[in-house]
């Protein structure tokens, strides 16, 4: 029979195991209690109602992937996440593997990211791209590397050889190898690196099974902390026909450092970008930051507001968010903790109602086993 170990035992025993392996492995081999682990933090996308489903923004560290159809704002979210930390951090440096060879300079200076700290790499090989976006974040340089996209990614073998020679499902092996590799090297270098998947119509469904697939196979799902998908739904036009905008749903598909599930519609100007202000706006209405009467916007409320902080139509409450920076990131971190605060007692509401249910179980059960003890006495007393 094993001997039984004391607490104390078993804590002395931890510390000798993780001494040997740090001897042994280095000091990235000891393992720690749940409570030694570094708290998740998270880079905010400066866009209210993603940060809001993803509970804070993309996890620092980790692996993540933005999938949807074309014209969908994908990379746009990327470029503005980054812009977003650019925004806070003067010494913040950026990432991009563009295996589309598409990066538009004057779209990323329309973003405001500051192209003098972001490294663009538009390597043909997919073997040599990886290995160059593995050895980047390695490095600790970087904050945020985005790969844009796994579907334009083209193997050397695939390079060298005829356009009619087929090569099955090499792309997703390659990434299958690559993913074990950089789930590690972002954890090591608290980089977050934001990965670009496009979908494609599946054909030969016969009515069952999923309408899209990603063209580069399943293999990075098991890597991913968080997965969103993003999808255009309608385009704007002005009444001119002109069209300036797509309506686009973003929805968290996976996510292992928050709730899934959650979506948000947002706005996506060509040109622009995601139009970060209109949404900040609606969602501190939403969340009661901002008090709305008629067409009046009032912080925080009609009682206590100023006159600096009363708007007439929201356009006028849009401006002012644009021309008062400072103002705006209040509003953004009272709206966002504000949101955490409605989740944190939604919590416990949830959990208050799990208790009352299992108290009227537990008194169910005493009243079954009395009703049954009741029956055996009454028995015995007949038979008497």
């Amino acid at each position: 029979m094993s001997e039984v170990l004391s607490l104390e035992e078993k804590k002395k025993r931890i510390a000798e195991l993780n001494k040997s392996f740090s001897k042994k492995y280095g000091e990235s081999g000891a393992v720690k209690t749940a409570n030694n682990l570094d708290k998740v933090k998270f880079y905010s996308t400066g866009i209210m109602g993603i940060d809001l489903a993803l509970n804070s923004g993309f996890a620092v560290g980790r692996v993540c992937a933005i999938n949807g159809t074309f014209s969908s704002a994908k990379s746009s979210l990327a470029y503005m996440t980054i812009a977003e930390q650019q925004r806070k951090d003067p010494s913040f440096y950026a990432y991009i593997y563009d295996a589309e060879q598409s990066t538009d300079i004057s779209y990323l200076k329309a973003l405001h990211v500051d192209l003098d700290r972001v490294v663009i790499d538009q390597t043909k090989s997919a073997e040599e791209g990886l290995t160059k976006l593995r050895d980047s974040i390695a490095s600790g340089i970087y904050g945020i590397a985005v790969l844009d996209s796994t579907s334009a990614l083209s193997p050397s073998k695939a390079n060298d050889e005829e356009i009619s020679s087929v090569s099955m499902a090499l792309v997703a092996r390659i990434l299958g190898n690559a993913y074990k590799q950089l789930a590690g090297v972002c954890a090591d270098n608290n980089c977050t690196l934001l990965v670009i998947e496009q979908v494609r119509s599946a054909i030969n469904t016969m009515g069952m099974g999923p309408s899209e697939v990603k063209s580069v196979g399943r293999s990075g799902e098991f890597t991913f902390s968080q997965q969103v998908t993003m999808r255009r739904q309608t385009k704007v036009t002005e009444e001119d026909g002109l069209a300036v905008s797509n309506e686009i749903t973003f929805k968290v598909t996976k996510n292992k450092v928050g709730v899934p599930y959650r979506k948000c519609t947002l706005v996506c100007r060509y040109g622009e970008g995601i139009d970060k202000i209109t949404d900040l706006a609606r969602s501190s209405v939403q969340l009661g930051t901002v008090s709305k009467g008629g067409a009046w916007f009032y912080y925080p409320n009609k009682e206590s507001c100023t006159e600096d902080h009363r708007w007439q139509g929201e356009d006028a409450f849009c401006k002012y968010l644009k021309e008062h920076e400072d103002f705006k990131d209040k509003l953004y971190e009272e709206t966002l903790n504000a949101y955490r605060c409605a989740d944190e007692k939604t919590v416990m509401q949830d959990e208050d109602k799990t208790d009352e249910i299992n108290a009227q179980k537990a008194e169910l059960e005493d009243l079954k086993v009395t009703s049954n003890d009741n029956d055996v006495i009454s028995q015995d007393s007949e038979n008497e």
